[in-house]
């Protein structure tokens, strides 16, 4: 049986590093890290490409995992959340069918849905509508509420405010998918996830991503 194939757009964000320093030493996987910039980790020799031409890149692979998403620091305006967590990711997604990459893999968001009140959250609903209607032999959707990160400012509001009540979430049945989702968790998840053959439209939500199976490297 040969190495699985993960091809990887994000290897330079929080969960993005997390599963590329991960599958880097799975010794049954190859993965090939694309990103639109350069990496600050030593670990391994990223691709950089400018991602609004995707068309010179032909690779072959079992899995495309996206991991791309703009940041809140950097990127506050809509027009960029929408070019790059929606524009940018369906882009991508279209690239791997047309290289028939028969598996896809997208860091989505809890709630995500055409009709949101939340631009966000619509956002990405719109983008999960518009991939699912593509021909991949599976969709995965991970819906993560929250990210919890010890190496997040203990100052941001986030941890001040919303993290404390999404620990609740796993404590009340009906808020179990809006449970707050540990960093190495979701990671450990997603890698155990890229190694399944399945087919359909799945999603995963904190109910399911608090509980990876034991990883094997």
């Amino acid at each position: 049986m040969g190495k699985n194939r993960v091809v990887l757009f994000g290897g330079t964000g929080r969960i993005g590093t997390e599963i590329l320093n991960k599958l880097l030493i799975k010794k049954d996987t190859i993965v090939i890290p694309i990103n639109r910039r350069y990496s600050t980790t030593s670990t391994s020799s990223i691709i950089k490409h400018d991602l609004k031409n995707l068309s010179h890149i032909n690779i072959g692979a079992n899995h495309v995992l996206i991991c791309i998403g703009a940041s809140i620091k950097k990127e506050r305006d809509i027009v960029c959340y929408r070019k790059i967590d929606n524009e940018l990711v369906f882009k991508i997604a279209l690239w791997a069918e047309k290289n028939h990459i028969p598996h896809i893999h997208i860091i989505s968001s809890i709630g995500a849905h055409i009709d949101a009140s939340n631009f966000y959250l619509q956002m990405k609903g719109e983008m999960e509508q518009e991939v699912s209607k593509l021909t991949f032999r599976s969709i995965t959707f991970y819906q993560p509420a929250s990210i919890r990160n010890k190496a997040l400012p203990k100052a941001q509001w986030t941890h001040i405010f919303l993290h404390p009540i999404l620990r609740l979430c796993k404590y009340i049945k009906p808020l179990y998918p809006y449970q707050l989702v540990n960093s190495h968790q979701l990671s450990s998840f997603i890698i155990s996830d890229l190694m399944k053959e399945k087919q359909g439209i799945f999603r995963y939500t904190g109910k399911q991503l608090n509980h990876p199976k034991k990883i094997d490297a």
